[in-house]
């Protein structure tokens, strides 16, 4: 293993315990209903991202692979999933459902946070 990916999986980790951190803070600091909001958003942002993944690069890729039959044409599939990827990160930007992940994670990550400011992603 490559020094390069060491410090990909080593940041890939750090992200899983901030976002884990950030779901365990959510869940002490808000009421029930809002937490059921953050979560449900939390949730449709993954799978969201996750569908567009699948959707932009192995949809592409296979079925280049299918119709020509040849492993070369994968690339240009990966390629057509970069593309898409700008498109759907776009997306992801505009979508209500994920407004309020992004929202509060925003809020949590700046230093001087106030409930009142926590109250403006929710109402």
């Amino acid at each position: 293993m490559q020094k390069r990916d060491l410090i990909q999986a080593n940041a890939s980790l750090e992200n899983l315990r901030q976002n884990l951190d950030m779901k365990d803070f959510a869940k002490e600091i808000l009421l029930e209903e809002n937490y059921n909001k953050f979560i449900r958003s939390y949730k449709f942002t993954f799978w969201f991202q996750l569908i567009g993944v699948l959707a932009g690069f192995i949809v592409p890729s296979v079925v280049l692979l299918v119709i020509f039959k040849e492993f070369i044409y994968c690339a240009f599939g990966a390629t057509i999933g970069i593309f898409w990827m700008c498109v759907w990160m776009l997306l992801n930007m505009v979508i209500p459902p994920t407004r309020i992940y992004r929202k509060f994670a925003k809020w949590y990550r700046k230093s001087d946070v106030s409930i009142r400011d926590l109250d403006e992603i929710f109402y």
